[in-house]
């Protein structure tokens, strides 16, 4: 709306009226008119001698259109603007996010609901505003940007939050915020996750991917699954547990699935690369991360192409859980190197009957406390996951006495092979949830 009743006082495509003269009014046309008339932007800006006006322009035009204005960055000399503008295209699809859409602040699908807020969670209050000075050449939004990096790169994190309290549109506001934790909490350094929490709970709009940046880069943080030195896995659930302290003034559901989360990528991680999956980190894992140890070592030997039917597969997971491994130089896989495709971002009624925890990364499963049979729901998930698609394994879950389990071979089935004449022996289901998932198109 703002770009629109700037731009009304403006001319047509050809470039900005003679009355056009100040910088703010120039930046609002080349915002407003970048789809249709870029070669008039880029000559706007080309044609700019003062570097703040030209870096007022294209900071107008980057803002408006993350992941589109690219080629204006060259257009900038080297420094902090240009290098923001960089980045804001190297991150297009997070700032596609609408700031004024509420349910753009859990994001969506799985990951919504691995990370979702209760409704008591207590809103985080930012420091108050800091001033900042980066030089005249630098227009604000971009120095808190850098400002914040920079503080939160020599660990004041709290000044870096209070320099991104001074933009007053959201979704900087929380890119700013998010930038922040990028560089407070890595793998390499991972001491500093726990004072990540707040800054991503108060990013607004970008809340979970901001809870995703730090969960992975703990999960990163895990031995091998074969490894014989217990101090990585120490290491881990420390920090977790101070995660989850800072949750308990905010929100403990939160802080729970948080950690759900980074228990099941980081197991993923410890057995991505193992020759023999055996059971080692449960010897120093808590309870909480046992049935993800039981997923990931499933999700592993299906990648092996292990055979047998569901139930031998079954076994041969808890057999590997039992095994001890003590394997010297082993590596876990690195972050990034697969995507876990989830299954489950719509709940059906009644589904929400089912336990269910996070799966390997941002999917979820549904989880039992009989270990036989989250084993055999574990095979179905990683046989939904693999290349090509065991899909013998979900028809056999079809027939499973459980509903849990005829339910998962259902609803993984009918979104891989919806056309798959197994399903409709099952559409006569005892279960309603199962009849609903083996009808579903």
């Amino acid at each position: 709306m703002l770009l629109a009743v700037l731009a009304a006082c403006v001319g047509g495509h050809r470039g900005p009226g003679e009355d056009c003269v100040e910088v703010e009014c120039r930046a609002a046309w080349a915002a407003a008119h970048w789809p249709e008339a870029k070669r008039q932007v880029r000559d706007l800006v080309a044609a700019e001698q003062d570097p703040m006006g030209r870096a007022r322009i294209v900071e107008a035009v980057f803002e408006a259109w993350p992941g589109e204005a690219e080629a204006l960055c060259g257009l900038l000399s080297p420094g902090v603007t240009r290098e923001r503008c960089e980045t804001v295209h190297q991150r297009a699809d997070l700032l596609r996010l609408d700031p004024d859409d509420p349910a753009a602040a859990s994001s969506t699908g799985e990951a919504a609901w691995i990370l979702a807020p209760s409704p008591t969670m207590r809103p985080v209050d930012l420091p108050p505003p800091v001033p900042v000075d980066c030089g005249p050449e630098v227009p604000e939004r971009s120095c808190r940007w850098w400002t914040a990096g920079e503080r939160a790169g020599a660990g004041q994190v709290g000044t870096a939050a209070a320099v991104c309290a001074g933009l007053a549109d959201a979704r900087w506001r929380g890119v700013c915020l998010v930038d922040v934790v990028r560089r407070t909490c890595t793998p390499e350094t991972p001491e500093g996750c726990g004072m990540a929490v707040e800054p991503c709970v108060a990013a607004g709009p970008l809340r979970t991917p901001c809870l995703i940046e730090v969960s992975g880069a703990l999960a990163a943080t895990a031995p091998a699954s074969e490894s014989p030195d217990p101090n990585g896995w120490a290491a881990l659930t420390s920090r977790l547990r101070e995660v989850e302290r800072r949750f308990q003034d905010i929100d403990p559901m939160l802080g729970e699935g948080f950690v759900q989360r980074t228990w099941a990528e980081a197991t993923m991680l410890a057995y991505g690369q193992s020759r023999i999956p055996a059971g080692d980190p449960l010897d120093h894992v808590p309870a909480i991360a046992v049935p993800h140890v039981r997923a990931a070592i499933a999700w592993r030997q299906a990648t092996q192409k292990m055979e047998g039917n569901l139930q031998a597969r079954a076994d041969a997971v808890g057999a590997a859980m039992l095994r001890r491994s003590q394997r010297t130089g082993a590596r876990p896989m690195p972050r990034g190197r697969v995507r876990i495709a989830g299954y489950w971002a719509e709940t059906l009624p009644g589904e929400e009957e089912f336990a269910s925890i996070p799966y390997l990364q941002n999917a979820r499963r549904a989880w039992s406390a009989d270990p036989d049979v989250d084993r055999r729901l574990c095979v179905l998930e990683a046989s939904a996951r693999v290349i090509p698609l065991d899909l013998a394994m979900l028809v056999e879950g079809l027939g499973a006495e459980e509903v849990v389990v005829r339910w998962t071979a259902a609803r993984l089935l009918s979104q891989l092979r919806p056309d798959h004449a197994a399903l409709a022996h099952v559409r006569g289901d005892s279960d309603p949830r199962v009849r609903a998932r083996a009808a579903r198109r």
